[in-house]
């Protein structure tokens, strides 16, 4: 999820829309090539149009990952998701995500990772 999130921060801080859809083709054509994600590639020049209205200071991204977010190993070994737990994150976060964040110290926005950093 971070890499993923790395990738789209970098387009979403490119110089220009016009500069980034010129060169969709061999950025298409990397991430196929390094990335594997399931963002669908044909749902990036949306991304790309999208870029402007998005206020990455405002965004909460938060990885359900091991080993906060599961309740244990299924069947197969792999890893479950503890659903109410995240859907009780998820209904919190949007209910009132400034007190989440205080509540949560250790998170911060999306837009503060190191990738941002990187990609502005």
């Amino acid at each position: 999820m971070g890499r993923q999130r790395c990738v789209l921060m970098g387009l979403l801080y490119q110089k220009s829309a016009a500069s980034l859809t010129l060169r969709f083709p061999k950025i298409a054509a990397a991430i196929k090539k390094n990335v594997k994600t399931n963002i669908p590639l044909d749902a990036l020049p949306e991304l790309i149009r999208m870029r402007r209205t998005i206020k990455t200071n405002q965004m909460i991204a938060l990885g359900f990952t091991p080993p906060d977010w599961v309740t244990d190993r299924d069947a197969t070994g792999h890893y479950a998701p503890d659903i109410p737990l995240i859907t009780q994150a998820v209904q919190a976060i949007l209910k009132d995500p400034d007190q989440w964040l205080a509540d949560h110290p250790a998170f911060e926005a999306a837009g503060s990772s190191d990738c941002y950093a990187a990609g502005k």
